[in-house]
């Protein structure tokens, strides 16, 4: 089945749908298909899951509506850090990764990847950007790697 490609720009910090040129066709823009699992990865890591019930550090709670009606809700909880102290580099790093983890695990649970890994850093000295860098293994071993960054500005 084919999906809408989506790319994420790390310096505009927005994703966009991803059109291609047809040469020698008359269209001459089109909507690139075939990146299931990047646009999966994407919508997982960049949509707001809602807070664990011991959440205090904002009222909203974020999350996505429709996780009412579903066993697993979706997204992931990387903009907690946002509002989180950096006052322990590891520990924000650790929770960093493991947010990713916990966002992509559906990947895994309906066995559309073998594995899933996160590697989180800092991509400045200040640590007010966060990368990430995913690693999606299929279970035939090919692995698919992705990159984000976002800004805590």
């Amino acid at each position: 089945m084919a999906d809408l490609k989506m790319i994420y720009d790390n310096e505009k910090q927005r994703a966009d749908i991803e059109l291609e040129s047809l040469l020698g066709t008359n269209i001459t823009v089109d909507v690139q298909t075939g990146h299931d699992l990047e646009t999966a990865c994407m919508i997982s890591l960049m949509s707001d899951r809602v807070a664990e019930s011991d959440w205090t550090l904002t009222v909203d709670q974020k999350g996505w509506w429709a996780d009412a009606y579903r066993q697993q809700p979706i997204g992931s909880r990387i903009w907690q850090l946002g509002v989180m102290s950096v006052s322990d580099p590891n520990e924000y790093l650790i929770r960093a990764k493991a947010y990713c983890e916990e966002a992509l695990q559906w990947l895994v649970d309906d066995r559309i990847a073998a594995s899933v890994s996160a590697t989180a850093y800092f991509t400045d000295t200040s640590k007010r950007s966060l990368g990430c860098d995913i690693k999606i293994t299929k279970a035939n071993g090919v692995s698919q790697q992705f990159s984000y960054v976002w800004n805590n500005d």
